[in-house]
């Protein structure tokens, strides 16, 4: 005799990447249309209302960074704060006095300023004077920063390590030094954060801060469903992960490059 096996409940996921959030009144029918059961969501900006329209209007919601100041919402992430203390430890252990903290932006997302907060933290603990510059997201305005730093300040002023907000921002970096002739790590050691694969793909390989991102993305779901499951389910405040500092070739000793630039 034959049984039927069970069919499984099945769970639906979609992504959302062309689909933008514009506010309340444009946007809401097209996210509680009765397709959508809950929502993950990922670097928000600051100015959004779809954090607190999602709650009031009772959709399940976990977000992948910022708690946007709201107690209703469950958050994951990573330590931001040691992961970018992780970064300017490595720098200072390699001898680095005189170590940089630059922004994306004006303007800075809340993991930016987390990780601010790091680097003073690891800075002030050593005795050093924190410094931070804004890269910007242009060309241009990136590569007046570099000049800025690297040309019209003199020699003894000139930041021998930069601690940047993201890989993507780092290779930006780097590539702007290039164009003034001033190697990494030989001249200045850089360093990104989160090891998203980019920070792989240059010439010269970057340090960075690794994010677990397959472990916060099971971790996020699993809240969320639980979210679904129980509406009534007290928001679980913030679901912290650690960071790892991975070493690779674009940072070097302080003295080394000492002697590199004294040498040019």
């Amino acid at each position: 005799m034959a049984f039927c096996k069970p069919q499984p409940t099945w769970q639906n996921v979609t992504v959302f990447t062309g689909e933008h959030w514009v506010d309340a009144k444009t946007s809401l029918h097209r996210f509680r249309d009765g397709r959508v059961d809950g929502l993950l969501l990922f670097y928000q900006p600051p100015d959004s209302d779809i954090i607190a329209t999602l709650l009031d209007a009772e959709v399940p919601v976990v977000s992948m960074d910022d708690p946007h100041g709201d107690d209703r919402l469950s958050y994951v992430d990573v330590d931001n704060i040691a992961g970018s203390r992780l970064a300017t430890e490595h720098l200072l252990d390699l001898g680095h006095q005189r170590v940089l903290f630059l922004y994306e932006r004006n303007g800075p997302l809340h993991y930016e300023v987390q990780r601010e907060v790091g680097y003073q933290e690891a800075m002030t603990a050593r005795g050093l004077v924190p410094t931070h510059g804004v890269a910007g997201y242009k060309k241009e305005q990136l590569a007046a920063t570099m000049e800025q730093l690297f040309v019209e300040c003199p020699a003894t002023e000139r930041p021998t390590g930069i601690v940047c907000c993201s890989d993507w921002q780092a290779i930006r970096v780097v590539g702007a030094l290039k164009r003034l002739a001033i190697r990494v790590p030989e001249d200045v050691s850089v360093t990104g954060f989160n090891d998203d694969g980019a920070g792989l793909l240059t010439q010269t390989p970057l340090t960075t801060i690794r994010q677990p991102l397959i472990r916060m993305g099971m971790l996020a779901a699993e809240v969320l469903t639980q979210r679904i499951a129980n509406p009534d389910l007290k928001p679980e405040p913030f679901v912290q992960v650690e960071p790892e500092l991975i070493v690779r070739e674009s940072t070097a000793e302080a003295v080394k490059q000492i002697g590199a630039r004294s040498q040019g």
